[in-house]
């Protein structure tokens, strides 16, 4: 029988090294498979943290557009409930213009002429018209140099008028004083200027004489402003009348709703010492004629008296204020 001869220690060596090689192999091979999963688990999570922030993130963009729609949606209510309110109002208005109030008891005291006329009488168009020239009118003024200057020169353009005349008016303006706007300005041959301005308290404000001064001053030259005065015909009037009494003037006046001083004189067209003694009759008039507005003024005799007086035409020349013409 043969006994085994011992092992050689560099094979001892060589044999270890071969297992251990061996083992490591089987070992990696072993946990090959766990390691993989393990870096797929990994990736899934940093997969799922960046989900999970982008949801985040829209979550709370959601909520803003939230936020957002619920102000939107607040608005649109706030809007639907003004657009209710303004129909109501609207309802309200037509309801208050279909159901017309009763008329008020109103006290019978006669009226005159001239107030029956003037409700019972639609103004034309004609009317109308010279109503709006009147209007414009009464924002006018008519500046003239009395010594025959020139209040500006020849080649002067509109724009230029207006500027100097806004310095002059600014210049004489004072606290007490209304706006002075500038609308329009008309040359005239003579030299003079129609300035037209924005409002008609301005423009009796410079036709006072204080005003007057200081346009003056601030000229340095003599000026002067027109009045405006129109002559009004009045046909059928009873030659009777006293027109040239002060009182009989203040009484047409009064009726006729006129400012105190607006009629300035009064005459006949045909003069009293040119009627025959027929016409020269003593009926006495009750009142003042109303001035024609459009109809002209008659004067009623009373009912079962007296026939009425015979009837001729009067001229009377009214001034409202200094005014361009």
């Amino acid at each position: 029988m043969v006994s085994p001869s011992p092992l050689r220690p560099s094979q001892s060596q060589a044999g270890t090294s071969l297992l251990s090689s061996s083992l490591s192999a089987h070992v990696i091979a072993a946990i090959s498979p766990q390691i993989a999963s393990i870096l797929t688990t990994s990736e899934s999570l940093k997969s799922n943290v960046e989900d999970l922030a982008k949801l985040k993130s829209d979550m709370e963009a959601n909520s803003e557009n939230t936020s957002t729609t619920t102000s939107v949606s607040a608005a649109a209510t706030r809007a639907e409930q003004a657009t209710n309110v303004i129909l109501n109002s609207i309802t309200d208005v037509k309801n208050a213009l279909l159901t017309a109030r009763a008329p008020s008891n109103q006290p019978n005291n006669p009226l005159s002429y001239s107030a029956v006329v003037r409700q019972n009488t639609q103004t034309p168009a004609p009317v109308s018209a010279a109503l709006l020239r009147a209007a414009i009118k009464e924002h006018q003024i008519l500046i003239e140099l009395a010594l025959g200057g020139r209040l500006y020169e020849p080649e002067d353009s509109s724009v230029d008028i207006a500027k100097k005349s806004k310095n002059t008016f600014a210049a004489i303006s004072d606290g007490e004083s209304p706006d002075i706007q500038i609308k329009a300005t008309t040359r005239l041959r003579n030299g003079g200027l129609i300035v037209e301005l924005t409002t008609a308290e301005a423009a009796n404000w410079l036709c006072i004489p204080e005003s007057i001064l200081k346009f003056m001053g601030a000229l340095d030259s003599l000026v002067f402003i027109k009045e405006h005065r129109f002559t009004i015909i009045i046909p059928f009037l009873p030659i009777t009348s006293d027109i040239e009494d002060a009182e009989w003037q203040c009484a047409a006046e009064e009726e006729n709703n006129l400012p105190t001083g607006s009629i300035e004189a009064v005459g006949w067209i045909k003069p009293r010492i040119w009627r025959s003694p027929v016409l020269q009759g003593s009926v006495t008039p009750t009142r003042a004629p109303a001035l024609p507005t459009p109809a002209p003024a008659l004067l009623d005799s009373p009912r079962g008296g007296a026939p009425p007086a015979p009837r001729k035409t009067a001229v009377w020349t009214a001034m409202t204020r200094p005014l361009a013409l």
